[in-house]
């Protein structure tokens, strides 16, 4: 799935991070993300939240001109069928 992500341009994410030994085998899996305790404990801090929402958004008006170039550079064309051809 973490592949077939890649090749579409689609971050991936892993949740429930508790440990180092979960933490590298999602980055030998290829995740662009995680999270979880090992990572960091849930933030109360509103003010801090906001900082952070603010830069995901610069990141995906970033990203998103990546993933149609993804898109675009990985699809293929196939010529059709003809309902005569032999098989």
């Amino acid at each position: 799935m973490v592949s077939l992500c890649s090749k579409l341009g689609i971050r991936t994410i892993a949740e429930g991070i508790e440990t180092e030994q979960e933490l590298k085998e999602c980055k030998d899996m290829g995740f662009n993300l995680v999270q979880g305790y090992f990572v960091e404990k849930p933030q109360m801090d509103l003010a801090a939240l906001k900082l952070n929402y603010d830069s995901l958004n610069k990141i995906k008006s970033a990203r998103d001109k990546t993933d149609k170039y993804l898109i675009l550079e990985n699809l293929k064309s196939t010529e059709p069928i003809h309902i005569d051809d032999k098989i």
